[in-house]
């Protein structure tokens, strides 16, 4: 029983980091789409879903 309920908040774990890096990318992606070419953005953002992704 115990493994079961450890598995279960092992994936809601990877669930929501899966989420906040999709959250973030698609922030990047609306900034990125109002600035057209100032490329700062996009680069910030590429830095935190890498961030996002190495923490977990």
């Amino acid at each position: 029983m115990k493994i079961k309920i450890k598995k279960i908040l092992i994936r809601k774990k990877i669930n929501k980091i899966g989420r906040s890096v999709k959250g973030v990318n698609d922030v990047c992606a609306q900034r990125y789409n109002s600035a057209k070419g100032k490329g700062n953005d996009l680069k910030f953002c590429s830095d935190i879903s890498k961030r996002l992704i190495y923490h977990s």
